[in-house]
């Protein structure tokens, strides 16, 4: 943890070293000015409404498209001709372009929920992927006993299937909440959801406000930060994996 401490504190020095040697804050804020800008946000009752929108969409089309993807992926493990026929969709929705599903979401269903849409598709193919892989990992002589032994679905998942996919669904879980939140606050910049943080971002880009803007990049590295701890202790909770 010292260690840790040491590190950022070297990198906040670097970075209020060259906002020293730009000296314009225009082009580029310091921690200082952030932090100044990020008080400034906090004063405002706007900001927390902002906030409580952007959290709550992306937050549901995280959780969608993790439960989406997670029984997609079941069911293309349980029956071969669901993956053969869905999976090659749901990996092409991996390469197009988020920009090209956030104008074609604006059109069908404006700007209200743009995020949640724009998160759900981003969200939905990572956790197909992944989760589909983890359970192709599972160890085949583990399933073969169950099978012998006529083990319950219930405590084939708890006891075959989720200590061997810890792993994989904790780095799930990592990587969903870190591009959930920043493909759903790209979402909300372009389609210009009023209250939102990405009509913040574009309030402070327009107004040429950098230290505002980079407040609240912090505020998105923050809550994506702990919204990825809740994951990972809820899937600590639930699933009894290996921890360590």
């Amino acid at each position: 943890m010292k260690k840790k401490l040491i590190i950022l504190a070297i990198w906040i020095f670097l970075w209020e070293l060259a906002a020293l040697i730009i000296n314009n804050a225009i082009l580029f804020a310091g921690p200082v000015d952030t932090i100044r800008a990020l008080f400034d946000l906090l004063a405002r009752g706007e900001f927390y409404v902002s906030l409580l929108n952007s959290v709550m969409n992306i937050l549901l089309g995280i959780l969608a498209g993790l439960l989406t993807g997670t029984i997609f992926a079941a069911a293309g493990k349980r029956f071969k001709t669901f993956d053969e026929f869905f999976g090659p969709f749901i990996r092409l929705l991996r390469t197009v372009p988020v920009v090209c599903f956030i104008v074609i979401f604006l059109i069908w269903f404006g700007a209200g929920r743009i995020s949640f849409f724009i998160v759900f598709t981003v969200t939905l193919p990572l956790v197909y992927i992944n989760i589909s892989s983890a359970i192709k990992a599972v160890d085949g002589r583990l399933l073969e006993m169950s099978d012998v032994f006529e083990m319950k679905l219930s405590k084939k998942l708890k006891y075959v299937y989720y200590p061997q996919m810890y792993q994989s669904v904790r780095a799930t879980l990592k990587l969903i909440a870190g591009v959930g939140f920043k493909s759903g606050a790209a979402a909300e910049v372009i389609g210009q959801s009023m209250h939102s943080i990405g009509n913040g971002i574009y309030r402070a880009k327009i107004n040429l406000e950098t230290p505002t803007l980079f407040a609240w990049t912090a505020v998105i590295l923050l809550v994506s930060f702990l919204l990825e701890k809740v994951f990972i202790f809820a899937a600590g909770k639930l699933l009894p994996g290996d921890k360590n």
